[in-house]
């Protein structure tokens, strides 16, 4: 039994690969797939860019994440040291080529607030990190200082 399904296995196989049935192969595909070969090389290489740009994005989510994680650093020295820092020292840590200015004033808060939460996690206490107070030579600047609590040591 066993070799009579491997010889009749053989022999379609055989009979797949024969001249005359070989030119059939590609309509059948279409037929079966409802697309012609030009569209299915067309689908091929859109899905092989969406994951090319894919694999763009998940590279560029890491390197913005990398980045945050330098900046956080970099603000958690600056407190560490002198135990406030102004919104201009924050500008230049988070400034890019790809925000403008202002935007970069905006998204200072909310990376004041990302930290905040941070640390309130590690330390787990749940009071306020930072008080915010106006700079006193310019009125437009917003200084973070540390709470008493909370004062990095050096």
């Amino acid at each position: 039994m066993i070799i009579k399904l491997a010889f009749a296995f053989g022999a379609g196989f055989i009979s797949f690969l024969t001249p005359c049935v070989l030119p059939i192969i590609p309509g059948y595909i279409s037929y079966i797939t409802g697309k012609n070969l030009n569209e299915i090389e067309k689908d091929k290489k859109i899905s092989e860019k969406k994951a090319e740009e894919e694999a763009a994005k998940k590279f560029k989510a890491q390197l913005e994440s990398q980045k945050e994680e330098l900046e956080k650093e970099k603000i958690l020295t600056i407190l560490s040291q002198k135990q406030r820092i102004s919104t201009n020292q924050l500008f230049e840590i988070i400034s890019t080529k790809d925000l403008h200015p202002n935007h970069i004033y905006r998204l200072i808060p909310e990376v004041m607030n990302d930290l905040n939460k941070t640390i309130q996690l590690v330390t787990r206490k749940n009071e306020e990190v930072f008080s915010v107070s106006k700079n006193k030579k310019d009125r437009r600047i917003n200084d973070y200082i540390l709470n008493r609590s909370y004062v990095l040591k050096k």
